[in-house]
């Protein structure tokens, strides 16, 4: 018998199985008018049910919702002057597309070229003062090493004379002894106590040399301290000098506002002569705003019980309102880890790639998500169920009667269920007719049209 077949309602000839004759039979028999209802409201005694039934069908089971998403840019940003002045020149307009660090705009700032032309002259003057303090600080140097390698002689000419009165002193001594014996003449003895004297005096004087070169050594080193602090202020005033040039280059380079990405020019905020204050300023003006959008952001807001279910990796298509015939496929990037108080709903993005740049950063989309697959699933429609009680049953057909069979489900989309527990493939299930059924009810399955 073809399982899907369609039932149809057979009388019996017996004109006592009908609602009249069954009503002329409770008027001679004891029942409550409970029962009349019962009796009435059911199939007449005797009569087949007419149903149609079809087996469970196995399939995989996609499990997606749609939401409305929003396409945005993959980044964005509105362009403001670090420095005032007067917008001198403007190089592009709405929908222009720009590289990474082009020229946009163009500032004229009057006041900074006499400031750089002077910081300028500032960091040549600390370099020459600089350079003098060097060779100061070279000569004291040199000039200590000298005052030191004189000393050094000095030092020498003191052992020398040290040595040579030393030894005129024995001869002296000698002399004297010699002397009282008679044994040389007076004007040896002079001699001797002469070259005696001279040697003593020349000591003096080399150790009256040696103290001078000290002193000159000393005097000369400190000239080269003296020196070499002047060439730490040097220093210091040309890496002062050095730095505000830099601090004024760098403002110069300022007046020309650069691309930061690649992009789209969204819109343009001024006009050639006007006016720009700087972006930190209280009333700063804006240039541009510029989008990137060769990559897009996909963000849309997932259910609060859905969210078990969407994470980085879970695939997903979009389709646009504008370009129904372009349909995008991709994967969740990232999601934002926390629900928001208000919608009770978490915000998930994903990154498109949009390199000829058909979708438009702004675009409403339609945005279906894939929640999870359940392969090879046990489904019937959604009509088959009967629900009473809190309890989920359907009808199946069995010897030519039907019965009740309780059931759970799982996956329901309002057309097809999942059954999880109390059936399998070979269950004959009723999708049409239930209303008319009770247990043990004889039907009739008829073929299908």
């Amino acid at each position: 018998m073809n399982p899907n077949a369609r039932v149809t309602a057979l009388n019996t000839p017996n004109e006592s199985s009908t609602p009249i004759t069954a009503f002329r039979f409770l008027r001679k028999t004891p029942v409550s008018w409970l029962a009349l209802v019962f009796l009435l409201s059911g199939p007449a005694f005797g009569q087949e049910v007419s149903v149609e039934v079809i087996q469970p069908e196995r399939r995989d089971i996609e499990r997606t919702f749609a939401l409305p998403g929003t396409l945005k840019p993959y980044e964005e940003a509105t362009l403001y002057a670090k420095v005032s002045g007067y917008l001198g020149e403007i190089g592009v307009d709405i929908g222009d597309r720009v590289e990474a660090g082009q020229a946009l705009a163009r500032l004229e700032i009057p006041e900074m070229a006499p400031q750089i032309a002077q910081t300028e002259a500032q960091y040549r003057k600390a370099v020459a003062l600089l350079t003098k303090a060097r060779a100061e600080a070279d000569a004291a140097v040199a000039q200590a090493e000298a005052f030191n390698q004189k000393g050094k002689a000095a030092l020498a000419s003191v052992r020398k004379a040290e040595v040579e009165a030393a030894l005129k002193e024995v001869v002296y001594k000698r002399y004297q002894g010699l002397k009282e014996d008679n044994a040389i003449t007076d004007l040896e003895f002079e001699e001797a106590q002469g070259e005696f004297e001279t040697a003593k005096a020349s000591l003096v004087s080399a150790q009256a040399n040696v103290a001078s070169a000290v002193a000159d050594t000393k005097s000369a080193q400190a000239q080269v301290a003296v020196a070499r602090s002047e060439i730490a202020v040097a220093e210091a005033s040309v890496s002062s000098a050095s730095a505000e040039t830099k601090r004024l280059e760098a403002l110069a380079s300022y007046a020309t506002i650069r691309a930061p990405y690649k992009g789209v020019v969204t819109a343009r905020y001024v006009d050639t002569g006007q006016l720009i204050n700087e972006g930190t300023s209280g009333k700063s003006t804006p240039i541009v705003r510029l989008a990137r959008d060769e990559k897009l952001r996909l963000q849309f807001d997932v259910p609060e019980k859905d969210v078990p279910y969407v994470k980085p990796g879970t695939p997903f298509t979009f389709l646009p309102d504008s370009l129904p015939h372009h349909p995008v496929s991709g994967e969740v990037t990232r999601i934002a880890q926390a629900l928001e108080q208000d919608s009770r709903t978490m915000l998930a993005e994903a990154e498109i790639e949009n390199g000829d740049c058909i979708l438009k950063p702004g675009m409403f989309v339609r945005t279906t998500v894939e929640l999870e697959l359940r392969k090879d699933a046990l489904t019937l429609p959604a009509t088959a169920l009967v629900v009473q009680g809190g309890q989920v049953s359907v009808w199946v057909v069995e010897n030519g009667s039907a019965e009740r069979a309780p059931v759970e489900i799982g996956y329901d989309d309002g057309d097809i269920v999942e059954i999880t527990k109390g059936l399998t493939e070979e269950a004959r299930v009723v999708v049409a007719g239930q209303v008319s059924l009770t247990d043990g009810a004889t039907v009739r399955v008829a073929v299908a049209p």
